[in-house]
């Protein structure tokens, strides 16, 4: 019997991610950089900076962080950072789920062109999309107006590498929100977008149920708490939604351990899953580390690995073009 898959095959494997959040994704030392420039002091010590009570004062600390940036040739810098962090991690294609909210120095008219163009600069390190995101103490015409302002790039020409619509922020305190945001959705699903939503961590199976019905959802991200369903998992099964699942993130705030999480079982039932970081400089994990530790803790085999990367590059939101090419380039690196 062949060994399990080492780090070398990790890192060499194409990789694809799809629940990446960029603003967990800056670097300390570029946010220490930035703080710095403007003379800011950190609300912690750089090396404990996320280090939060709960969710909602990791929120805070986020709007934070973001409000460092204030100048598009900041957005440049930080895009070909988390380009270069791609690069280095084996991937060939992300998607990158952009809250606006957080960003509170730049209007949607500055905030997307400029990541979009860095994105273009440094296409070469990583095809990088961008996945808008609705915060969910948004009101319904709040989250209609960001798609709205999407539809208009479109009718000028600007795609803006945009390629879906994304729902996220503090579950619990917020409830449901699928029917406040149907409209939104109804909308982004007009104009071709790819449509996911961050639910089934706080707001348990109920959240995934409500995400389904009322935002019609290509894929769910988290979504692992709809183990708790049976109905509901055979559900998922059947239909085919993919669950962008971040293992470290839910053994921080909803399991202790792999022993408790159901990652296998959901593997098991024929739910389609993907191995995600969610917020990697936050929870100081990357891609490579996330599937190392399944190797590790449930034994995957490189066939596995394999297998999720494919179903990554089936739930991405490109088209069948760019989907064609990274399963060759899979299929290449794994024969």
């Amino acid at each position: 019997m062949s060994s399990l898959p080492d780090r070398d095959f990790i890192h060499g494997l194409p990789k694809v991610e799809l629940h990446i959040h960029l603003e967990g994704s800056i670097p300390l030392a570029r946010i220490a950089a930035e703080a710095e420039a403007l003379n800011i002091t950190p609300p912690r010590p750089m090396d404990s900076l996320f280090v939060t009570e709960d969710l909602s004062a990791f929120l805070e600390t986020l709007d934070w962080v973001c409000g460092l940036f204030r100048e598009p040739e900041q957005l440049e810098r930080l895009a070909k950072d988390f380009a270069q962090y791609c690069h280095d991690q084996g991937m060939p294609y992300c998607e990158v789920i952009v809250n606006p909210t957080h960003w509170g120095n730049f209007s949607l008219d500055q905030l997307f062109p400029a990541l979009s163009d860095a994105f273009d600069e440094v296409d070469h390190l990583c095809d990088v999309r961008l996945l808008p995101s609705i915060l969910r103490s948004q009101s319904s015409d709040e989250a209609l107006a960001l798609v709205e302002w999407i539809a208009a790039a479109q009718a000028r020409g600007q795609a803006l590498r945009i390629v879906g619509l994304s729902v996220d922020g503090n579950e619990q305190r917020s409830g449901p929100t699928g029917e406040r945001f149907a409209p939104a959705y109804r909308r982004a699903g007009e104009l071709g977008l790819g449509l996911t939503s961050h639910a089934g961590e706080s707001s348990g199976a109920e959240g995934v149920k409500d995400a389904l019905e009322w935002l019609q959802v290509d894929r769910i991200d988290h979504g692992v708490r709809a183990i708790e369903d049976s109905a509901l998992v055979q559900r998922l099964a059947e239909a085919g939604t993919t669950l962008n699942v971040c293992v470290s993130s839910n053994c921080v705030r909803l399991y202790e351990g792999p022993a408790a999480h159901p990652f296998p079982a959901l593997m098991q039932s024929g739910v389609p899953v993907t191995v995600n970081t969610d917020d990697p400089v936050v929870l100081n994990t990357t891609l490579c580390d996330e599937l190392a530790w399944l190797v590790e803790h449930y034994a995957l085999t490189a066939p596995q690995l394999v297998d999720l990367q494919r179903t990554a590059i089936q739930a991405a939101f490109c088209d069948d073009e760019r989907k064609a090419g990274l399963v060759a380039l899979l299929d290449r690196a794994s024969a």
